[in-house]
């Protein structure tokens, strides 16, 4: 009787949200919001003093963006909104945490460095609208309880449970943090925020238990559960900055069905022994998965449903590959018109952006004929003896690999200004098409290898996954390499290898 009474409150808080809300229900929007203000007390040279945001949409991925910041201390940033409200992760200086925009407005945040208020490690102060909630979500005691929010470190230390167990120990625990933060000194439209945020950290724990569960099949029943008491398929999630994260669980809830994941299985065995086109074979996976993940909601429309179908375009579109006339027809389909418009525009940008890079003419395509991975790298860097060489292992359906080319780009541009040479290397799991798509938005020279001859290179320089780095100085000496991208050491590396002739 207990843990009924316990589970009961538990829906009353979620649903009390919003039923009597403080916060504005967003929209759908394409309109941006300005983030603007100033760093008191800003040190150009200080590596920390950075104004970025990352731009996680549901359905797109836009990477790191960055202001620039003037002399004063000031600065200003255009930041994308899918939602007329939306949370954001932001790094002012020092300071890290979310705000609240609102779209086609600004919000203004001045963080003063030098206030030396005892209570509080920074002072930032915002402005514009809703300054009361953004002012509390800065305060030491709110970012605390919010980061003590996340429960899976804790959950982590404690041996498999049963999903049932586990069900009723993750809502215990943010039944508890609602409890505190009831009774802390905060206003009403954060304390809702906070419940906001408690449901979206429940939804991504639930949907991706890991190792805290004691089967590998949580099956369809474990997730109807959570998605009908715990809910979240509304845009008021758009508040607390995760939205993207859960419709990225959602998108792949499935993945804890092993019954209908050997479906899958076979339905792909069945499609390959016919000699089904690979792109069939592909959308015959997205259509299952949505079949599978839709039912979990009763239906095909809603806030999760419309991202997961806005995805699958971002993912093509990611490839530099424009939408295609069976695409677009089931794009303009789309009853979400923000998406729907979303996409039809980032096409349309894509094939100008396509068009200007073969008349740019900033890479290279090569060949080599060379089996061994010895000889493979004498002859690619060759060409390009006395210079600094940064090898780039790449592909195209290699997410972090991706992301990585894109938040290096400033740093590239300035490193091969100073005289760093590129060469990128990928091999046969990138379809050449994608690859000489991606590729002329690659300043440098392109490879595209046998996959034998890239695992003969991985095993030599003990490099294990993808994106992977090879660093050369002037003297044609190997003097970095490393699996995974870390940009502030490259870029020492290299600066360094620049500047003087590295012996290694």
């Amino acid at each position: 009787m207990k843990k009924i009474w316990i589970l009961f409150l538990l829906m009353m808080t979620v649903l009390s949200v919003g039923a009597q809300s403080l916060l504005p229900v967003p929209e759908w929007t394409n309109t941006p919001a300005i983030l603007k203000g100033q760093i008191i007390g800003y040190e150009k040279n200080t590596p920390e003093m950075r104004v970025q945001t990352f731009a996680y949409m549901p359905y797109d991925d836009l990477g790191t963006i960055t202001a620039q910041i003037h002399e004063d201390g000031s600065f200003r940033m255009e930041v994308p909104m899918y939602a007329t409200r939306q949370g954001q992760y932001f790094r002012i200086g020092p300071w890290y945490g979310i705000l609240v925009l609102t779209a086609g407005d600004s919000v203004s945040a001045t963080l003063d460095l030098k206030s030396g208020m005892p209570e509080v490690e920074y002072s930032l102060e915002c402005r514009g609208p809703l300054a009361e909630l953004n002012n509390e979500l800065t305060r030491s005691s709110t970012l605390e309880i919010i980061q003590n929010s996340y429960l899976r470190a804790n959950l982590n230390k404690v041996s498999p449970m049963s999903p049932a167990d586990f069900y009723d120990s993750v809502r215990k625990y943010y039944h508890e943090l609602a409890l505190q933060v009831d009774s802390m000194d905060l206003k009403p439209i954060t304390k809702e925020w906070l419940r906001l945020n408690f449901q979206s950290d429940m939804l991504d724990v639930l949907l991706l238990p890991e190792k805290m569960v004691n089967t590998e099949n949580l099956g369809a029943d474990f997730l109807r559960r959570v998605t009908s008491e715990v809910g979240g398929n509304t845009l008021m999630q758009a508040y607390t900055a995760q939205l993207p994260t859960v419709v990225n669980r959602y998108e792949y809830a499935y993945s804890n069905d092993s019954l209908f994941v050997d479906q899958i299985q076979q339905t792909w065995d069945a499609l390959s022994a016919r000699g089904c086109n690979q792109d069939i074979m592909v959308d015959s996976m997205n259509q299952m998965g949505w079949r599978y993940t839709f039912s979990l909601f009763g239906g095909e429309d809603g806030v999760i449903q419309n991202a997961i179908r806005g995805n699958y375009y971002s993912e093509i579109l990611d490839q530099d590959i424009p939408l295609s006339g069976k695409d677009l027809k089931s794009l303009l389909q789309l009853e979400n018109a923000s998406i729907r418009n979303y996409f039809l525009k980032k096409n349309e940008r894509l094939k100008q952006t396509l068009e200007e890079r073969k008349r740019n003419k900033q890479y290279v395509f090569q060949e080599t004929t060379a089996k061994e991975s010895e000889k493979f790298l004498a002859e690619i860097t060759k060409k390009y003896a006395g210079q600094v060489i940064l090898i780039d292992f790449w592909g195209t359906w290699c997410g972090p690999c991706r992301q990585a080319i894109k938040d290096f780009k400033e740093n590239h541009e300035k490193l091969s200004q100073k005289g760093m040479v590129t060469i990128y290397v990928t091999d046969g799991r990138s379809p050449e098409t994608v690859w000489k798509n991606m590729a002329t938005g690659m300043s440098g020279a392109h490879y595209r290898i046998e996959e034998t001859l890239s695992n003969e290179i991985f095993t030599q320089y003990g490099l294990t996954g993808w994106p992977s780095y090879l660093i050369i100085d002037k003297n044609g000496h190997l003097i970095y390499k490393k699996t995974a991208f870390h940009e502030d050491e490259m870029v020492e590396t290299i600066l360094r290898a620049i500047d003087e002739d590295v012996k290694k």
